[in-house]
């Protein structure tokens, strides 16, 4: 009884250190630290299956109640088998997903399993299964996807998911702003209870939980371009924001900044790309370090 009771202190971590000491030496806590070390090595494993390593753990399991001594009561097994499943149903989560990130100023190109390419702009990330490629995708923040035809294949944000065949088209998802523009093929896009198939040229456009109107500018489109960040009609604000995903700075912006911007600034060269914002607006620019105040002239 006395063994059985440090070990359900132990699992609920509220060992005194006089019980730690005399449980470390007994032979329950050497197989517990056994099952331990099977669960981390687990995770090292390329070919990591969970339904075998589970399998391994509960034979030790099993083995240990049925001991001439039954140290360990069935309820207590039955505790320790819970905690088990649930750390090899956190390590395998944790061990099929792929997520590239990127940081701010950066972009990096991902090529996925069936030869889709997917370029990931600043301050953002996708996420993938490592095993049994489904073509399914998560987003945070933009990127631009080359999808070779094939099933179904799935961009999931936050508030939004695009489904395709075969196309190129771009998603932004950040706070308050989901974009997506479609290059070339076709994409169904649902928002919410929304639905909207988009051609090349098309762009769904959602600002502060609201769909915008757009029109197709299938005439005016030309290449995706991942070194410039285009608007069209949109708050300064989301444009300042971006800027700043892009060139590490923070900016207080002393004027109005639901003021429309139709336009675009470059990613590789802060002064030109700054210059290309404010002078429609006819700003003044102090800038202090890593740290920009924008206010109208006077």
């Amino acid at each position: 009884m006395e063994k059985e009771y440090l070990i359900k202190k132990w699992l609920d971590n509220e060992l005194t250190s006089e019980e730690e000491i005399a449980f470390n030496a007994s032979e329950n806590f050497l197989f517990l630290k056994g099952l331990t070390k099977d669960l981390k090595e687990a995770k090292f494993k390329s070919n990591f299956n969970e339904e075998q390593e589970y399998s391994k753990i509960k034979d030790k399991l099993e083995l240990k109640k049925v001991t001439k001594n039954k140290i360990i009561s069935l309820s207590l097994i039955t505790k320790i088998a819970a905690i088990f499943v649930i750390g090899f149903s956190s390590l395998f989560y944790i061990t099929s997903k792929k997520e590239v990130s990127t940081l701010i100023g950066e972009t990096t190109v991902l090529n996925l399993p069936d030869n889709s390419k997917v370029t990931i702009n600043a301050s953002s990330s996708v996420q993938i299964k490592r095993f049994n490629w489904n073509r399914n995708i998560i987003l945070k923040g933009e990127a631009y996807f080359e999808v070779e035809k094939g099933k179904k294949f799935v961009v999931a944000t936050k508030d939004a998911s695009v489904k395709v065949l075969g196309t190129k088209f771009n998603v932004i998802a950040r706070d308050n702003y989901f974009e997506t523009i479609c290059y070339e093929g076709r994409v169904l896009v649902s928002y919410k209870n929304s639905k909207k198939v988009l051609h090349a040229g098309d762009k769904f456009l959602v600002i502060d939980s609201k769909i915008i109107e757009t029109s197709n500018t299938k005439k005016n489109l030309s290449k995706w371009n991942g070194n410039k960040s285009s608007f069209k009609n949109i708050a300064i604000k989301h444009v300042l924001k971006e800027f700043e995903r892009h060139y590490n700075v923070k900016i207080k912006a002393n004027f109005n900044v639901d003021e429309k911007f139709t336009g675009s600034f470059i990613h590789d060269n802060e002064n030109v790309a700054l210059k290309s914002i404010t002078l429609p607006f006819n700003l003044k620019i102090e800038k202090i370090n890593n740290s920009i105040t924008l206010s109208k002239n006077d």
